[in-house]
């Protein structure tokens, strides 16, 4: 371990030093500038007061801009200014540091549980409603949010507004357990400083790497506004080791036809965002947006077949979306916008599913494109009521997964399952009232219906009382229901090797009811802190059973979990700092018709009682040098249903914590003017090497300790 420590720091020097070299290089050509004022723009976004970051507006739990600590939900945002300091990645970065968000990395899809819940194996964090501007991304077949370098390229991002708490109320299924909307910055941001060029390089203790590169930019004219990014990443993973309290690890390392480490693990995520604003005039204004994001990285610890030296399975999927919006002002009383968006996504010539055999492989065919239409109608009413309402409708043309069987050598095709389709639409109404009962209270009413072709009718609804308290206290009496619609994958999958899922087209919605206490009250001058107690109860609870062979997907359950959770943040000065705890319990009703006794699990699988995230930020003004400090502790987690069954006993996956330290400075650019930002991240800094709940007995590594390296120039 010494050596590879030695090994791991004497390649990240190297790295340095050739980042370095490159640097006086271009420095020869383009003359070096040291920070002037030319960051007093980029100084006044970042130095929010503490009174300016309570107070930050947010819109996504009421689809209106109000202060954060007045929002009737229990919410979280990060900013721009945390994305930076924290050397956050991707946004699954983001909300692994979030108070009741727990990652379980398979290290192709990240797979959030929230509050007690994590939807199992290959669920790829679909307990959450993942949005850009309030546009769902979701890959529909399956329901499953790509949230890592895939998503979004970074430096576009002005704010992640995270609602933990179901908001079905607005945004219809699958906004079941959480919502994450992520927010752009605006056009004004890049005229003011400029677009970016941003490179990143990574360096693994296996002696493997990659990189990352990133461009973005923006700016306005009298009439049109827009903004822009693109991100190209191509990371090698190799030589990672299949932890040892696998249940099939002495099986697999026994086996000549298999390698206890990743032969080939690489991942090329894509990502691209667009927007342009057009204002016809002071009362009109239309805007175009447009994403792209491609999933391409190799599983080599699938659940099916992991670890072939034959080959590795590969999850390549693309998937878009096209929206335009129209703003409409009436007058300050009436306000009407009107959205259309067409999604599209498939797997691409890449996706490929290995069965362990030297011949062949399978090919998947997967895919689906939607048509989405809705209107919202604000009306302000006397002082600061507001009423909305709500239409919405969409239309998926899904094109069910088949499979291919491929012969390595010559290329041949056969195909095991015919193609089939189905088209699945759904139509919603929705309306939200905000009650400004006097100067203190305010309520919130909310309601919607939908109307589901597969799953018919659902009712959610929501409830909301804020009041000022003396001391500067704010209080949140919160209740709300909602439902998960299940994916097409759950309810029409074919399986065509041993333990695949089987889909169930009998499958109803899982629905959730939560109840939540919240108190905001600051405990010093530039200290906050939030507790919230809540309640969750959902009904229909898809699990899945074993029947010897096969994964069958059944609502045959159901869970209560009563938590607490605590947030602290404190700024003051140059340096700025968080905490957060959670505390949950989960009770899970025994399935009555389950076949072992191993697969019921009182507290359910993947989910730990506690977790707590530590974080510190300084920064030197002098030097312009910043240091942070991000640290996450993960409490034991009860291991996956299937591995209990492999290994014929309950047992757990023990605690970890993981460390992350970025130095920065913006002390120099290679541009007149504008910012340079260099950076360096050590990612799990003590090298925890933790493990992450896995399937058919395979338990998940992490990449352990790794160095992270970037350059970011304005322009």
């Amino acid at each position: 371990m010494i050596v590879e420590g030695k090994t791991f720091f004497l390649r990240l020097l190297g790295t340095k030093i050739i980042v370095g070299c490159l640097v006086i290089a271009m420095s020869s050509q383009t003359s070096l500038s040291y920070a002037d004022g030319s960051d007093e723009t980029m100084e006044a976004l970042f130095n929010l007061s503490f009174e300016e970051l309570l107070n930050t507006k947010v819109e996504t739990a009421t689809k209106t801009p109000q202060e954060l600590k007045l929002s009737p939900a229990v919410i979280t945002v990060v900013t721009a200014k945390d994305i930076v300091h924290s050397g956050y990645q991707n946004v699954a970065e983001i909300l692994s540091h979030v108070v009741g968000f727990v990652d379980n990395d398979d290290l192709s899809q990240h797979n959030f549980g929230v509050r007690g819940i994590n939807s199992g194996v290959r669920s790829g964090s679909r307990t959450l409603k993942v949005m850009i501007n309030s546009q769902p991304v979701s890959f529909r077949s399956t329901s499953q949010n790509f949230l890592g370098n895939e998503l979004i390229p970074m430096d576009l991002v002005d704010r992640v507004e995270i609602v933990r708490g179901p908001v079905s109320a607005l945004y219809g299924a699958n906004a079941f357990l959480g919502v994450v909307n992520i927010i752009t910055k605006k056009s004004d941001f890049f005229q003011k400083e400029g677009g970016a060029v941003k490179t990143t390089v990574e360096s693994y203790q296996h002696q493997s790497g990659g990189y990352q590169a990133e461009l973005s930019g923006g700016g306005f004219t009298t009439k049109l506004d827009y903004i822009y990014g693109v991100s190209q990443g191509s990371f090698d993973r190799s030589g990672v080791q299949l932890p040892r309290n696998s249940p099939s690890y002495d099986a697999i390392r026994s086996d000549p036809d298999r390698s206890v480490q990743a032969v080939s693990d690489d991942s090329k995520p894509f990502s691209a965002y667009a927007q342009l604003g057009w204002d016809i005039d002071t009362q009109q204004k239309i805007e175009f947006n447009g994403h792209f994001q491609r999933l391409d990285v190799e599983n080599p610890f699938s659940e099916l077949n992991p670890l072939s030296v034959f080959g590795t399975t590969r999850e390549a999927i693309d998937n878009y979306f096209l929206r335009v919006n129209y703003h409409y002002s009436f007058s300050e009383t009436y306000q009407l916008r009107l959205f259309a968006a067409y999604a599209d996504g498939q797997n691409n010539k890449n996706d490929k599913q290995e069965v362990g055999a030297e011949n062949f492989f399978l090919k998947p065919d997967i895919g689906y494109h939607s048509e989405d239409f809705g209107a919202e109608l604000f009306i302000s009413l006397r002082q600061n009521d507001t009423l909305l309402l709500g239409l919405d409708s969409k239309n998926d043309h899904q094109r069910l997964e088949s499979f291919t069987r491929v012969d390595r050598n010559t290329g041949q095709r056969n195909t095991i399952t015919e193609p089939q389709s189905i088209n699945i639409s759904n139509k919603g109404f929705y309306l939200q009232y905000l009650w400004q009962l006097n100067s203190n209270w305010r309520v919130n009413l909310g309601y919607r219906m939908d109307d589901d072709s597969i799953i018919g009718q659902q009712e959610s609804v929501r409830f909301g009382v804020v009041g000022n308290l003396p001391h500067e206290m704010v209080l949140k009496l919160l209740f709300g229901s909602s439902f998960q619609a299940p994916s097409p994958e759950l309810l029409f999958r074919k399986s065509v090797q041993s333990g695949d899922i089987i889909g169930n087209p009998e499958l109803n919605a899982q629905k959730a009811q939560t109840t939540e206490l919240s108190l905001s009250m600051p405990i010093a001058d530039k200290l906050n802190m939030t507790t919230t107690l809540f309640h969750t109860e959902v009904n229909d609870l898809v699990t899945f059973q074993s029947d010897g062979s096969n994964l069958l997907a059944n609502n045959l359950s159901a869970s209560k979990t009563n938590g607490l959770e605590l947030e602290l943040r404190m700024l003051f000065g140059s340096l700025d700092a968080y905490m957060n705890y959670s505390y949950q319990k989960n009770a899970l009703e025994q399935n009555p018709l389950s076949l072992f006794v191993l697969e019921h699990r009182e507290r359910g699988e993947l989910f730990p009682k506690q977790t707590a995230n530590l974080g510190f930020y300084y920064h030197w003004e002098p030097l312009k040098l910043s240091w942070s400090w991000n640290n996450r502790w993960v409490d034991s987690r009860p291991a996956s249903t299937s591995n209990v069954l492999l290994t014929n006993q309950f047992y757990s996956l023990g605690s970890y914590m993981k460390s992350d330290m970025t130095f920065s400075t913006t002390h120099f650019s290679l541009v007149k003017g504008k910012q340079g930002t260099l950076s360096l991240s050590i990612k799990d800094l003590f090298n925890s090497e933790y493990v992450n709940p896995g399937f058919g007995g395979i338990e998940f590594p992490s990449l352990g300790r790794h160095g992270v390296l970037s350059y970011q120039q304005r322009f």
